[in-house]
This record gives structure tokens, C-alpha cells and sequence, in this order.
């Protein structure tokens, strides 16, 4: 034999022995991402779209400068947002002014930066008054789904009622479907929208149109090609109504139970902010949901707004509900269609005179962005839910100050499990920026919030850089059985987890993602 060789037994039943070569230590290559690099002993991710490589790094918190960028905008029809941390595309949805259509503006964001398409009629054409307008991504195929309220004297004659259209983004630019009818005969108002993943259906809510204030809820099941959307047959089943008059209903999904949740303050019930999960996977004859029972989660405090999240770590439901110019956190618990209200007063946060709330809960970070606003400027901060249920709280960021700040809102996000916080921990913050001379002055603004977190993925996790290498440059990565060599420190037999920050730590953090065990005090075997 020679170098590099060893001896095998022979193929077939000769029992002999023959000179074979040893294999090369496991390893691939690839191409290091645009702006990217790479050290020698980098813990490499791999990303599944395009195949490029990256490292693990740390990503620090930052808030990006404040941009105007509607300046013909009517606030008095609300408008909404959504982003796609993929795509890095942010949508939004308003009402212009003098004619209140509904419009939509499409921007790319960058950092903590964002460049905006133009607005554009939604479902094109000369365009549908904006009398109640939601978004939300479909992250299967990537398309967005509008809903309208159908404004009075349409010459439809389905004059207030629930109309959705389908749009596919391209750059900044949107294409759309024909708007098609959800509410099937209900006069309706404020309707909201999320992905339910587990059923693959964009779930609606509305109330009625009317003193009964009724709540409703239908789903639509969006087409794999085509800007197409179909509806239940009922136009939406009941959720609350009678004694329990609803406002301003919203809706997330749980991936925990996988099923929706719907949030809203009940406006006869001292305005408590009510909560009640549908039947997981569980839809009648007609295509709507079944619902469990309703929880006040405020239990007696009345609210001038209500919005709640869902904190997949800790497994609880977080509200924020604004209670004389005070913001109140509090948290419940949810198993199957079944809430548990655990604390209706988890903690006061922005206490400057605010009336206006949103929340919505981070996966990277593991906490709540929470911001607020009306007569005293606007605020951000940040909440996490400890393991014994209480709250630690954030330092408060004024984003602006000075008069009334409404109309504000933090994006629904596009990940496929339907959990709400984004994937690269941004949050695209969009506010009206009123300062008392009237509904329609100074525009619509903009900052993009960048939680601290990491760009650390249990599942595009590959190995560890075998050399240095700039970006595009061809690299090449030791992956499992390999080994990391020139390291220090190590604790020989003990099993090494990848950390935030791409070092090497004994505990594991979240995601977990384990990289080996060490040989001795230098050199690790690769073993995700």
C-alpha cells in the first residue's frame, strides 16, 4: 500500500485483504453571500432559497430614522400593514385623500431603511373607497390578500359589504385579482385578517354594520396560480354578539393549537377586551369556524383599545389594553379552544396619556414589541414574558413627539407556522402623523424597528469555515464528522452548542443547535 491507504476486506466471499484509499474528511462548497464573509472556524448557514453562505452573528437592536412616505392620507379610514421577511417586503394599505380610495404603497426594506413603489389602486381600475381595509400575506405562495368594505352607493348594489381581492407583488409593483364577495349579504365593519396554516385558509373578521354589533368570522382558500380567492358559503360565522357587542375585532393564529384566536373590546361590557380561540382544524358544514367560549382577559378594566399575541416560547397569550391613558399588559394561557386567563395586570407600561396600543411578539428575540401613541407622541418598548409569568420590561424609545400620533401599526408577518413576529426580527412601525389641524395633515411616517437577535437557524445551520473567504468568493465548509481544529478552551468529552454571537458554549440557547463534541482541548467533531 500507500499513503493515504488502509486495508479492507475484499468484495464477495474471497476473505481477502486489499489496499483501499482513505475517504476525505466531509466538507462542501459553496458561494459566500453578497456583503457577506467568512473566517477560518465561522459557523456557517446555508441559505435554502439560493444555496449562499453566511455566518452566524449577533444582530444588534437599532432603530431606523423616521420617513414620511404617504403625504395624501386620510386617516379616518384606518389602514394596515404586513411584511415578508423573505422577500423583505413591507405592504401598506391606506386611504387616500381627497378621494378615500384604497390604495396601496409596496416597499423594500434594507437594513433599517425602506425604498417605496408608488401607490396604486387596490384590485386596480378607478379604484373602491377604503371604508375598512385589512392585509395579510399567504405564505405558500407568497401572494397578498386585501379586504374592503364596499363603500355606500356602490353601484353594485352590494353597497357595505365584505369584498377581498388577491394581489402578486413583482419589485414594488402589484398585480391583482377581481374582488370577490365574504360577507355574502352582511353589512359590514373593521375586518382583519391572518394565515391559518394549519388548514391553509386566510381567516376574516368583521362585525356588523348595525346597533347589534355582531361578530363573524369566514374563511378564504386562496388559489396556487392566479390572483384567485374563494369563500365559505355562509358568509361567516357568529363569534359574539348581542350583549357582547364587538368593536374593532382582531385575529392571530397559534401554532401552538393551531387555531385561531380573536381579540376585541366588548362595547357594551365596559369596553373588556374579550378573547376566544376557534376548534383546532375544526370547520362546520359551510366552511366556518366552531368556537370555544369567550374570556375577558381584562377582567373588568374597560379599554380604549385591545390587541393581543401569541409568545411561543413561554406559551402565552399577551394583551396590551390601553386603561385611562395607561397601557396594562396581561396574559393568558390556551389549551385546545380553552383560555385561561392568568393575569389581568401583568404590568403597567407607557404611562404618557396614550390611547391607541399594538403588540405583536418577536421569534427571534423571544420577546413583545409593544408601541403606543395618541395625545403625547409615540413609544416603543419591549416585554418578555419570565418563566413564573412575570414581565420584564424594556427601556420606552420615543419615536416622535408632540401631538397626536394614531393610526399606528406593527405588521402581521408571512411565516409559514402563522406566527406573527418576523423572521429576521424586523418590524416595520407606520404611523399617521396628526397634529390637530385635521384627518388628513402631514402624511403617513415610517421607522423600521431591528429587534436584537441572531441570525442563528437550527435548520440552515451546515458546519464551520475551513478557510477565510470574501463575499462570492467559492468556499468550502466542514460539516458533520469533519473536524475543527485550532480552537482553545475546550472541555474534552463535553458536547458544544453553536451560541447567538457563532462561538461555541456548553449550554444550549434559542434556537438550539448543537455543534459537537470535543476530541480535546483544541479540536471538535462535528455532530448536528
Amino acid at each position: 500500500g500507500s499513503n493515504g491507504q488502509f486495508l479492507s476486506k475484499q468484495s464477495g466471499n474471497t476473505g481477502g485483504l486489499t489496499w483501499a484509499d482513505v475517504s476525505a474528511a466531509p466538507e462542501i462548497t459553496g458561494t459566500v453571500a453578497s456583503g457577506a464573509s467568512l473566517a477560518a472556524n465561522d459557523a456557517v448557514l446555508i441559505n435554502p432559497t439560493d444555496g449562499t453562505l453566511k455566518k452566524v452573528e449577533a444582530v444588534a437592536e437599532a432603530t431606523g430614522t423616521v420617513g414620511e412616505h404617504i403625504t395624501n392620507y386620510f386617516f379616518g379610514y384606518p389602514s394596515k400593514t404586513a411584511y415578508d421577511a423573505a422577500t423583505g417586503k413591507i405592504v401598506h394599505a391606506f386611504a387616500d385623500y381627497p378621494n378615500y380610495h384604497a390604495k396601496v404603497m409596496v416597499g423594500t426594506v434594507s437594513g433599517t431603511s425602506i425604498t417605496w413603489g408608488s401607490a396604486v389602486n387596490i384590485g386596480g381600475g378607478s379604484g373602491e373607497e377604503a371604508t375598512g381595509l385589512s392585509l395579510a400575506f399567504h405564505p405558500p405562495t407568497g401572494k397578498i390578500v386585501f379586504a374592503n368594505k364596499r363603500q355606500v352607493g356602490h353601484s353594485s348594489g352590494s353597497a357595505g359589504q365584505g369584498f377581498a381581492c388577491v394581489g402578486t407583488i413583482s419589485g414594488t409593483t402589484i398585480t391583482f385579482g377581481s374582488w370577490v364577495n365574504f360577507s355574502l349579504g352582511n353589512l359590514i365593519q373593521e375586518p382583519d385578517m391572518c394565515y391559518d396554516a394549519k388548514l391553509d385558509k386566510m381567516a376574516i373578521v368583521y362585525r356588523s354594520d348595525d346597533s347589534n354589533k355582531t361578530g363573524y368570522a369566514t374563511t378564504g382558500t386562496v388559489a396556487s396560480s392566479g390572483n384567485t380567492i374563494t369563500f365559505s358559503s355562509s358568509g361567516g360565522n357568529v363569534f359574539a354578539g348581542g350583549t357582547n357587542r364587538v368593536r374593532y375585532p382582531r385575529v392571530i393564529y397559534n401554532p401552538d393549537t393551531e387555531a385561531i384566536i380573536i381579540n376585541w373590546p366588548a362595547e357594551n361590557d365596559s369596553n373588556n377586551g374579550y378573547i376566544k380561540s376557534t376548534v383546532p382544524g375544526v370547520l362546520d358544514s359551510q366552511g366556518d369556524y366552531t368556537y370555544g367560549s369567550s374570556y375577558a382577559l381584562s377582567a373588568g378594566n374597560g379599554l380604549n383599545s385591545f390587541r393581543v399575541t401569541y409568545d411561543t416560547k413561554r406559551k402565552r397569550i399577551v394583551g396590551i389594553g390601553s386603561v385611562s391613558g395607561q397601557c396594562r399588559l396581561m396574559l393568558g394561557s390556551v389549551s385546545g379552544h380553552v383560555i385561561t386567563v392568568e393575569s389581568s395586570n401583568a404590568g403597567t407600561i407607557f404611562s404618557n396619556n396614550h390611547t391607541l396600543c399594538d403588540i405583536k411578539y418577536d421569534v427571534k428575540s423571544g420577546k413583545c414589541l409593544c408601541i403606543a401613541g395618541q395625545s403625547q407622541g409615540l413609544d416603543i418598548a419591549t416585554v418578555e414574558v419570565n418563566a413564573d409569568d412575570t414581565i420584564t420590561q424594556g427601556s420606552v424609545t420615543e419615536l416622535q413627539s408632540g401631538d397626536d400620533r394614531v393610526d399606528i401599526n406593527l405588521p402581521y408577518g408571512s411565516n409559514t407556522d402563522g406566527t406573527l413576529g418576523s423572521s429576521d426580527g424586523k418590524y416595520v412601525i407606520t404611523w399617521h402623523d396628526y397634529e390637530g389641524s385635521g384627518w388628513t395633515s402631514n402624511g403617513a411616517k415610517h421607522a423600521v424597528k431591528q429587534m436584537a437577535s441572531t441570525t442563528l437557524d437550527a435548520d440552515q445551520f451546515i458546519g464551520f469555515s475551513a478557510g477565510s473567504y470574501s463575499a462570492s468568493a467559492t468556499a468550502t465548509v466542514k460539516v458533520n464528522f469533519n473536524t475543527v481544529t485550532g480552537l482553545s478552551g475546550l472541555s474534552p468529552t463535553k458536547t458544544y452548542y453553536v451560541q447567538s454571537n457563532g462561538t461555541l458554549g456548553l449550554t444550549a440557547v434559542t434556537p438550539s443547535v448543537v455543534a459537537g463534541k470535543a476530541i480535546n482541548s483544541s479540536t471538535l467533531l462535528i455532530k448536528n
